[in-house]
């Protein structure tokens, strides 16, 4: 009779011979299994050189956080994360205390309730910067059907925030600014064109706002501005409250370049420094709703120049300025001069959609950049009214219908720096107009004003 248990431990030995024999010849089948394909995410992230704060790194698709890390000194940290995820949002968080480099007041703590994001498609090792442009994109997004789920909506938002400021790449890595003595350091690439835009923004700021933090009140408001795709001092119908920097695009550009001309001074005259204000300062432009541009130029301007002039159309018989802000302009122009010395005027303006050449307004606004500190005069001379603002202060009055004649001299204190000039004129019954502006420092020969005193 047969041993069934013998041939039981028989079989078994067999089978674990064969099954010995094929792991001699296949060595895979006990080899450790291939570790899953990453790709390294390195993020600086930029108030100055930010230290010691929390970063976050999600999974924009589904808004699961991967990992956290702790900021060191270094200015940069680095993730590694599977190669499925193709979309990422960075956030780096005050929660656990930290602190950065205000550009224009130095060293401060970042408060508790303090995020700034960044968002970017993932397709290979990524390097990210996080900023206040950065930000902004997030807003943008976000408000985008299915937000930042769909990396499509993060690809639309950096280009709408990149075209608005002018900067090709705003997800780029600017160098991390760490003191004054940093910007003597700068150098002609990338990362440090980037560190002297943000610096030079901060600049700006800090001389529209009393805030100890101009950095961070930067972050709070102009990407809130921004998160429409536009800068104007709203995001959407709604006003950004307290903005440290002027709403319209030509001020706001010309206090930026002030801004960089600041930081510029810690580098010495010479080739370096000239390069800096050819490829960085002298090429900001922040992007303008040009609405109607009049074709051809008039005797109130044309396409070109720093003071964009809006038409308006009033109605028959008025006595004096309108308010403007109720009215909807028909039409723009700009100019760097206005001098419409007193003539007749009876052809309407070329271009926009009107026979009027009488009861219609012109609101002129853009930048005064006053080189050199100090006391400054002003008058107009005009047919019908006009009024002249620096920085929402009216200091000329020439309102009414009247007869082509001057207003009285004004005189103000206006510190050195980009100043917001207004000028308001209205032209009433037919056919004779005059409007020309004229400023000076007080001491010299008056001139026609220009936007550079």
């Amino acid at each position: 009779m047969a041993d069934f248990p013998l041939l039981r431990r028989l079989a078994t030995l067999t089978a674990a011979l064969a099954l010995a024999g094929c792991i001699g010849d296949n060595d895979d089948v006990l080899s450790a299994p291939a570790p899953a394909a990453t790709n390294t995410i390195t993020v600086t992230p930029s108030l100055g050189r930010i230290s010691h704060a929390r970063v976050v790194l999600r999974n924009a698709r589904t808004n699961q956080e991967l990992q956290r890390q702790t900021l060191g000194t270094g200015g940069s940290i680095q993730f590694k994360i599977p190669e499925s995820v193709d979309a990422i949002v960075v956030e780096v968080l005050g929660e656990a205390g930290g602190d950065y480099f205000d550009e224009a007041k130095g060293r401060k703590d970042l408060p508790a309730d303090f995020i700034m994001r960044a968002a970017g498609q993932v397709s290979g090792d990524l390097n990210l910067g996080v900023t206040v442009l950065t930000e902004a994109a997030v807003q943008y997004a976000e408000k985008l059907p299915d937000a930042l789920t769909k990396p499509a909506n993060i690809e639309a938002a950096l280009l709408k925030i990149g075209e608005a400021v002018g900067i090709a790449d705003i997800n780029q890595p600017p160098t991390p600014v760490n003191s004054e003595a940093d910007f003597a350091s700068l150098q002609d690439n990338p990362a440090d064109r980037y560190a002297l835009k943000l610096a030079g923004l901060v600049k700006a700021a800090s001389e529209k706002t009393a805030s100890p933090t101009p950095a961070l009140e930067l972050v709070k408001t102009l990407a809130k501005d921004l998160s429409d795709g536009q800068l104007d001092g709203k995001a959407g119908s709604d006003p950004v409250a307290d903005p440290p920097y002027s709403p319209l695009p030509s001020v706001f550009a010309e206090s930026w370049k002030f801004g960089m001309e600041n930081v510029l001074e810690h580098l010495p005259e010479g080739d370096l420094k000239d390069q800096f204000r050819t490829a960085v300062v002298d090429t900001t432009d922040v992007k303008e709703d040009t609405g109607n541009v009049v074709s051809g130029d008039t005797v109130f301007g044309g396409g070109d120049g720093k003071w964009k002039g809006e038409i308006y159309l009033l109605d028959v018989g008025i006595g004096q300025l309108p308010d403007f802000t109720t009215l909807t302009p028909i039409g723009s122009l700009f100019t760097d001069i206005i001098d419409i010395s007193p003539r007749s005027f009876t052809d309407p303006f070329p271009g926009v959609p009107s026979d009027r050449f009488e009861w219609f307004g012109v609101r002129y606004q853009g930048p005064l950049t006053i080189r050199e500190a100090g006391d400054y005069s002003f008058r107009t001379v005009s047919d019908d009214g006009s009024k002249l603002y620096v920085d929402d202060v009216l200091l000329v009055n020439h309102d009414g219908q009247h007869a082509p004649s001057s207003s009285a001299t004004a005189t103000v204190s206006l510190a050195k720096g980009v100043h917001t000039l207004r000028i308001e004129y209205f032209q009433g019954p037919r056919t004779q107009i005059a409007l020309q502006v004229f400023g000076n420092k007080v001491g010299n020969p008056e001139q026609l004003l220009r936007p550079v005193l």
